[in-house]
């Protein structure tokens, strides 16, 4: 896997597509984990942790967005996002004892946040080094 060193970006420019970043995922991360609650009602006991999880996963995605796609492209952030979302997902679960996040739903939780990162990895290496440099 070939490791493309980024090209320089301004600090203006960074900040504003990472908080376009941020923002979408706290909207498509939210409206998902609701659509999970519909599908499995036990899943958190309250809106606290749904809106901790969200907080926690949109910070991790955007610190990764902005330092390992620029460098790796769209499908290796893509799969290490599995893995390090699948965690994040079940392990805040943990800090309630009446959420049922079990490992199976927060790996499928986990797809579906996938293919909103797709897109979102496509988004932040158009606006930071257009199109020149595309997902790999």
């Amino acid at each position: 896997m070939p490791v493309h060193p980024p090209a320089p970006v301004s600090w203006s420019r960074l900040v504003r597509v990472s908080l376009r970043n941020a923002a979408a995922k706290m909207v498509f991360y939210s409206l998902l984990l609701s659509a999970a609650s519909v599908l499995w009602p036990d899943l958190y006991p309250s809106w606290v942790p749904a809106a901790c999880t969200v907080i926690i996963l949109t910070a991790a995605g955007v610190i990764g967005d902005a330092t390992l796609v620029a460098r790796f492209g769209n499908v290796p952030p893509l799969v290490l996002g599995f893995f390090g979302m699948t965690a994040i997902l079940w392990g805040v679960a943990r800090l309630w004892p009446a959420a049922h996040v079990t490992l199976g739903r927060a790996c499928i939780i986990t797809l579906a946040l996938g293919a909103v990162e797709f897109f979102l990895h496509r988004y932040v290496l158009e606006a930071l080094y257009g199109s020149h440099r595309k997902s790999s």
